[in-house]
């Protein structure tokens, strides 16, 4: 198992909680190497598609670190990004929809994914070649299905909830006016 970016994003809300000065510390710095280790990966799982992935040496560890370094980035990048003011309006309403999507981003995502793959290679298509273009199919779809689940299901239950239910702080931000 893997910290995942549900995970990440939990720690990014510890450090700028319980850790302010880290969190307010070297932002620019801590952007770039965020931002080297995103595009890193990026490059690097390019590259990899175009050889033979588990004969290249390091094997399990360039899994491990591919799966680590985009999360780590992103971790690093926050701080600078939640410090920037203004910001162009598309840019703060997609932010909000991708975090409302989050939830059904994070269940199909892989079994989109997987769905592509098989039946790309069942109709005898070369993936390698297309790759770029399967990359963008696959985010387009799985951003429509997890809008389409966000509010057909997510958003009904969650008003439905919150009619029959008093809030209770019973998170560790208690006293903040949070909830």
């Amino acid at each position: 198992m893997h910290l995942d970016a549900t995970g990440y994003g939990v720690a990014a809300a510890i450090l700028n909680r319980w850790h302010p000065a880290w969190w307010g510390r070297w932002q620019g710095g801590k952007a770039v190497l965020g931002a080297l280790l995103m595009l890193g990966a990026a490059a690097a799982m390019f590259y990899f598609m175009l050889i033979d992935w588990r004969g290249f040496a390091g094997g399990r560890f360039n899994d491990l670190a591919l799966i680590v370094a985009p999360g780590v980035g992103t971790v690093l990048l926050l701080p600078w990004l939640a410090n920037r003011q203004g910001g162009a309006d598309w840019v703060r309403w997609l932010a909000g929809r991708i975090g409302d999507y989050s939830y059904s981003i994070y269940l199909c995502h892989m079994p989109l994914m997987l769905a592509m793959v098989y039946a790309l290679k069942a109709l005898g298509v070369d993936i390698g070649p297309i790759v770029g273009w399967v990359v963008l199919a696959w985010v387009a779809l799985v951003l429509s299905l997890s809008a389409l689940v966000f509010h057909s299901f997510e958003k009904p239950v969650s008003d439905l909830r919150e009619r029959f239910t008093r809030r209770v702080q019973a998170g560790p931000f208690g006293g903040r006016g949070e909830g």
